[in-house]
């Protein structure tokens, strides 16, 4: 998808090919919003769980079922030609099939929407200032339909804060579910710490001394700063 997108500016791909740069250029670009870029990495990372750490559930590929059904749904109202209406399309999750003949299926209807895509691309040999910007207009707004769950959002927050130098994994480092506590010379991000009433999102902890609170709801401004104000007085009394 993120190749097609590069084809359907008339933008040549850069030599380093791989998914990740690809959306990080088009972030960068201002072609992709942010929250599609969101829901591309959370494809990434739990495919690449799948695939390399035999790390998955049935919740989990449920879940990129969905994001993937979003995209598509994103992409058709971004760059299709037609342009319909497919706002009553709705997801639902696959019936238990036998997955190599499920598998096979796809491959052939994939096989055939790539042919019929590079067929169109090809007698749309150059795109003007004026589409390009139509494009990013088209995309900006169906990106306004797309959210995150919280699991979803976990996820990316995980990931970030490991980038960051902390230990971090919302399902295993998780006080709620797992009791686990901080560790001498361990820079951990604890999920769903006891914080009084409340349970905080993430707790950072250097060593056994709390650093900081992350919260991973997507609040307004005001509201985030409420939460963190709430947060902060019951750690200050």
């Amino acid at each position: 998808m993120a190749k097609q997108i590069f084809e359907t500016y008339g933008m040549e791909l850069p030599e380093d090919t791989k998914f990740q740069n690809l959306v990080y250029m088009l972030r960068n670009q201002g072609i992709l919003p942010s929250n599609v870029v969101d829901h591309f990495t959370i494809l990434r990372k739990q495919g690449n769980d799948a695939v390399h750490d035999y790390i998955g559930t049935t919740k989990d590929a449920t879940s990129s079922l969905f994001s993937a059904f979003k995209l598509g749904k994103w992409f058709y109202e971004s760059y299709s030609k037609k342009n319909r209406d497919i706002s009553s399309l709705r997801f639902s999750k696959p019936e238990n099939l036998d997955t190599r003949h499920a598998l096979s299926i796809l491959e052939e209807e994939n096989n055939i929407l790539k042919l019929q895509y590079e067929q169109a691309i090809a007698q749309q040999k150059t795109v003007s200032q004026q589409q390009r910007q139509e494009y990013t207009e088209r995309a900006k707004q169906s990106a306004s339909k797309l959210d995150l769950n919280e699991a979803q959002t976990r996820v990316l927050i995980d990931e970030q804060l490991r980038s960051a130098g902390w230990e971090c994994d919302s399902i295993q480092l998780n006080f709620k579910s797992n009791s686990t506590l901080p560790e001498k010379g361990k820079n951990k991000a604890i999920a769903e710490w006891p914080c009084g009433r409340k349970w905080a999102y993430y707790a950072l902890f250097i060593g056994e001394e709390l650093y900081g609170i992350v919260e991973a709801k997507a609040y307004f401004v005001g509201g985030a700063l409420k939460e963190q104000n709430q947060y902060s007085s019951v750690y200050n009394a």
